[in-house]
């Protein structure tokens, strides 16, 4: 029986050449035999103080349209793959955290 996998991409948004015109990164889990993906990331609220916010939204068209490229992490078969929620609800640490120790093999 052939288990249909989720693949984790990092998705480098942004050419980061100048102050101006930052890099900016986020994980996306492209679901089984789809070119759809679930993208979670952090916006930027506020420059001078630097304030964030985690932003998660499902749906999105993979490749992600206006991205400079993704790199593959890795992948998992459905049955390791969970939409978990971390106990702090804007905690990106949180997610990556829970993203990297996941069993890719």
């Amino acid at each position: 029986m052939i288990m249909s996998t989720y693949t984790l991409y990092v998705i480098i948004e942004g050419p980061g050449d100048s102050e101006i015109h930052r890099s900016h990164w986020s994980f996306a889990f492209l679901r089984p035999n789809t070119s759809i993906a679930l993208v979670y990331q952090v916006l930027l609220l506020d420059e001078t103080r630097l304030i964030y916010q985690l932003d998660k939204r499902d749906g999105v068209p993979f490749p992600v349209v206006g991205s400079e490229g993704a790199v593959k992490i890795g992948e998992m078969d459905g049955t390791k793959y969970v939409d978990v929620r971390p106990k702090q609800p804007h905690s990106f640490s949180a997610y990556c955290a829970m993203a990297f120790s996941m069993d890719m093999s």
